[in-house]
């Protein structure tokens, strides 16, 4: 701990208070994202493999006035089910699992793009 402190000048904060203000950031960034994103948009899928766990990250596509937008949505590892399978359900499950946040069903996007490095 005080080999980082040692780089900042910033007083030392509690780690509820770095939760709630992390909180707070993701909210932020979700409203943000909810409020601009247009309801014809479209979902660009990167997923990698590392050894046994797998990764997804996801991107939002549409446009805005001042151009296309490529918010990434989420970066998250994917939780193989207990019969061991990694497959589109787990995708899908995936993302069900956040894009309600952005107040938006993964069945209404016009397009899907997915790439998968192994």
């Amino acid at each position: 701990m005080e080999s980082t402190r040692r780089y900042t000048k910033l007083p030392p904060v509690c780690r509820n208070t770095l939760r709630a203000n992390m909180e707070s950031v993701t909210k932020a960034g979700e409203k943000k994202i909810a409020d601009e994103m247009p309801d014809k948009f479209g979902l660009l899928l990167d997923g990698w493999s590392h050894g046994t766990e797998h990764y997804l990250g996801v991107f939002a596509c549409y446009e805005t006035p001042s151009g296309p937008q490529y918010p990434l949505l989420s970066l998250a590892p994917i939780v193989v089910d207990s019969a061991g399978r990694f497959d589109a359900e787990t995708h899908m499950a995936a993302l069900a699992a956040f894009l309600p946040f952005l107040e938006r069903n993964y069945l209404t996007a016009s397009f899907w793009s997915e790439t998968i490095v192994q």
